[in-house]
């Protein structure tokens, strides 16, 4: 079971790796790793330009291209904004925010990476 825990945080350690690389690549300021709100955690804090975005990223090593449906949750999406509200109050800041999904495949060499910008979910 440990062994299991430890390859899966090890995958999502290097896929978060990638997903960094890949938004500086875009020009993104990244302000936080693993933001924490007691049980609540964001991966990825990042700024395009005055936009906040909070950045999920899903990593898996399936052959198969990722699908951002089978990802995120209403549940997981309504964390992300419990969590980027606390981040914001914290530091005090009022930007605009935006939530995106980083779906990376480590199956390909290169790694397949899908970015989904903007994936609120309306309250049901």
């Amino acid at each position: 079971m440990t062994n299991i825990r430890n390859n899966k945080q090890q995958t999502g350690r290097k896929g978060e790796d990638l997903a960094v690389d890949y938004l500086c690549g875009l020009n993104y300021e990244i302000r936080e790793r693993n933001f924490r709100f007691g049980q609540l955690e964001i991966d990825i804090i990042a700024f395009d330009g005055e936009m906040m975005v909070v950045v999920e990223v899903k990593t898996v090593y399936l052959g198969i291209e990722p699908d951002p449906v089978q990802y995120l949750t209403r549940g997981q999406f309504r964390n992300l904004t419990k969590a980027a509200s606390a981040y914001l109050h914290q530091y005090g800041l009022t930007p605009e925010v935006r939530f995106d999904l980083l779906c990376i495949s480590l199956f390909r060499s290169p790694p397949l990476l899908r970015h989904f910008r903007d994936v609120w979910m309306p309250k049901k």
